[in-house]
């Protein structure tokens, strides 16, 4: 009985040295193995090992993973698997990526941490890539967010302090989304566009503007078919701004047609920044009393606008206008204004007093 337990001992125990004589090897073999051909700008070819190769790596591209030494550029062209893997890191959505680990060189792995580990990729909670997979991450401070899907709560992006805004198909923006963060550049897939200063989402009936970039100074709106309540909230220092019509849409049904307060819209409050000066309209309509929640504007332009489409009290509120490009006569002004012909046919109003009176007509 002794014997059997004794041999059987001894048996367990060959087993054990047979699998680390046949595991070690291997595992050295495949470290010798990860070996990189870099291609150098001066025309020469070396052949790097991992070490020496991630200590002079600079970046991960989609088609080169890119090495610096001695003020030399080199290029080690990366597998098939890591293409598809940036590709899918660059525009995957969430069902792509979460639970998905690709079969990488170390080497292949650290390019891809460099060009995508500093992200954080939102879905109802916020993740980091680690190298090789996606994982959870307790907090959202970054320069580059992802919203792969869902809404993003305008509390999570003000917090993460991310200036790029990558937007995904299956997100979902609201106009408030961009309000007190320091996003300036948005990169978007379809429906979503983005111009460098707005959102804009493509919809059945056409396209809508969701939301200016809060960066913005001066903006020019691009022609579209809607534009949501509250838009422009998130731009709080906005000077000049140039826009297809006012209201949610040229319609002369819609919501808040003819007004300006509708862009800056939030519950029963309208937010339009003081530093407001100038705003032109291309076209829609312009309602009574159409900047009542404007009244510091100073210069107006309404070429673009049918003079039909324009009431007689539009501009009555701006208290501090000084210039008014119009194609109506008549308008109502408060204070003493000059009328001269322009070119284009329409009338030019400028102040002569410098404190507005408290009624007048121009």
């Amino acid at each position: 009985m002794v014997r059997r337990v004794l041999t059987g001992c001894a048996a367990l125990l060959l087993g054990a040295v047979l699998v680390f004589a046949l595991l070690a090897p291997a595992s050295r073999t495949v470290a010798r193995s990860e070996r990189y051909v870099c291609a150098w700008q001066d025309g020469s070819v070396t052949e790097e090992e991992y070490a020496a190769a991630y200590s002079a790596l600079t970046e991960g591209r989609a088609d080169a993973l890119v090495l610096s030494r001695a003020g030399k550029e080199g290029i080690v062209a990366p597998s098939e698997e890591y293409r598809l893997a940036y590709l899918r890191l660059q525009e995957g959505a969430f069902e792509a990526l979460y639970g998905w680990q690709p079969n990488l060189a170390r080497l292949e792995r650290a390019a891809l941490f460099r060009a995508f580990g500093a992200r954080v990729y939102y879905h109802l909670e916020a993740f980091g890539w680690t190298g090789n997979r996606l994982v959870r991450r307790d907090g959202v401070q970054c320069e580059e967010l992802v919203l792969l899907g869902e809404e993003l709560p305008a509390a999570v992006l003000r917090e993460s302090g991310a200036r790029t805004l990558y937007v995904r198909s299956a997100a979902s923006v609201q106009a408030t989304t961009l309000v007190g963060t320091q996003v300036e550049r948005i990169v978007a897939q379809q429906p979503y566009r983005a111009d460098g200063s707005a959102l804009y989402l493509d919809t059945e009936g056409g396209e809508r503007l969701v939301a200016g970039l809060p960066a913005q100074r001066e903006l020019v709106v691009a022609d579209c078919a809607f534009v949501d309540r509250g838009a422009l909230l998130a731009c709080g220092a906005l000077e000049r701004v140039s826009l297809p019509f006012l209201g949610a849409s040229a319609q002369p049904r819609s919501e808040g047609v003819g007004e300006l307060g509708h862009l800056f819209r939030e519950g029963d409050s309208y937010r339009v920044p003081a530093t407001l000066q100038a705003v032109r309209v291309r076209g829609g309509y312009l309602a009574s009393h159409a900047f009542y929640a404007a009244p510091f504007v100073r210069e107006v332009d309404a070429c673009g606008v049918n003079a039909e489409n324009i009431s007689h009290t539009a501009f009555y509120d701006l208290v501090a206008l000084q210039r008014l490009h119009v194609p109506r006569k008549g308008v109502l002004l408060q204070g003493k204004f000059t009328a001269t012909a322009a070119p284009c046919g329409c009338t030019v109003y400028a102040r002569v007093n410098a404190l507005p009176a408290a009624n007048g007509d121009a």
